[in-house]
């Protein structure tokens, strides 16, 4: 075994053990994903990267293990190779590609992912390097590509590790209730001028610390 697959699966394990003792004690807003899959139309979930785990987690338990094909965007890192391989081992599709580094090829391959499988999408739109909790452009294209609506998304764990890493990442602790909440969709039109995509940019951003503030709200913690 390599060391990155040591490393991968020391950090699978991690997260898997720890992601087995969270409770989902409330779900907010959670009938907009419904009623859009009753729809049949694709979506794609919008959370920063800090709220990684506890998001991932909710939508492993809700969508993937349930047989709803979800698809993301990682970077050519090394951290993301290993991001790629827990991904994959709990059911969803990675494509490669970041806002720097193969972005345009990344976000097609799951606009080819989506329509294939008929699934939707996760991005993580401050990856992978940030600023924290802003927006970057590539969550824009592929809602103007692919056509689906986002949905923007947070969680707040009531009992939690804040890491020092550049997006400040949340660690629920052990046994932790966790609150999720699911903001308005939002359409980005096929056609969008410079000013266009910098008013749906800030729309997204504007609507995912909603949900941060929502789910820190319902858990009593701060942001």
């Amino acid at each position: 075994m390599s060391a990155l697959d040591a490393k991968a699966a020391i950090v699978g394990w991690v997260f898997t053990a720890l992601a087995s003792t969270y409770r989902f004690v409330s779900e907010e807003g959670t009938d907009r994903f419904e009623d859009l899959r009753q729809s049949g139309s694709a979506v794609i979930f919008s959370y920063w990267h800090s709220r990684i785990l506890g998001c991932s987690r909710y939508l492993q338990l809700r969508l993937l293990n349930r047989g709803y094909p979800l698809h993301t965007l990682v970077s050519h890192s090394e951290d993301g190779e290993i991001i790629t391989r827990w991904i994959e081992s709990i059911g969803a599709t990675a494509s490669r590609g970041s806002s720097s580094r193969g972005g345009s090829a990344g976000l097609r391959s799951m606009v080819r992912s989506m329509n294939a499988r008929r699934g939707g999408a996760v991005t993580t739109p401050d990856g992978p390097r940030g600023p924290e909790r802003e927006v970057q452009a590539g969550t824009i294209l592929l809602a103007r590509i692919s056509r689906a609506p986002l949905l923007p998304m947070s969680f707040s764990a009531e009992r939690a590790w804040r890491l020092r890493s550049w997006d400040r990442l949340i660690v629920p602790k052990p046994f932790s209730r966790l609150h999720v909440v699911i903001g308005e969709p939002i359409e980005v039109p096929r056609e969008l001028g410079e000013g266009g995509r910098e008013a749906m940019r800030s729309h997204l951003e504007t609507a995912i610390r909603k949900t941060d503030d929502s789910a820190a709200l319902l858990a009593g913690t701060a942001v």
